[in-house]
């Protein structure tokens, strides 16, 4: 991801792709939200918005389920754009809103 292009994308994704692959529906929900943030920032720099988005929700559903903010505050003002526009989506724009105040 740090190195911004296309291909170290491509190869993140299967890093991630392995560790979504080894888990368990016992995972760590905390983990889980982790892994779905780094898929949805790898998604956009490639362009690839709606995978992004896609990702981005399944993170944010189940860091509302558990209370998780911290994994967005980890990575910080990368996700404001993905975040300021899945808040405009819809029924989870309230959750959202603490993110982003979290993010400043």
């Amino acid at each position: 991801l740090a190195r911004g292009t296309a291909p170290a994308h491509e190869e993140a994704i299967v890093v991630l792709d392995a560790m979504l692959t080894e888990t368990s529906p016992r995972f760590e929900s905390y983990r889980l939200v982790e892994i779905l943030i780094h898929y949805a920032l790898l998604e956009s720099g490639l362009g690839r918005n709606e995978e992004a988005m896609a990702r981005l929700r399944s993170a944010v559903a189940t860091a509302q389920a558990g209370n998780i903010l911290f994994p967005f505050r980890e990575v910080g003002s990368k996700l404001d754009g993905l975040l300021k526009q899945l808040a405009a989506t819809g029924p989870i724009a309230s959750f959202v809103g603490r993110l982003v105040e979290h993010e400043t």
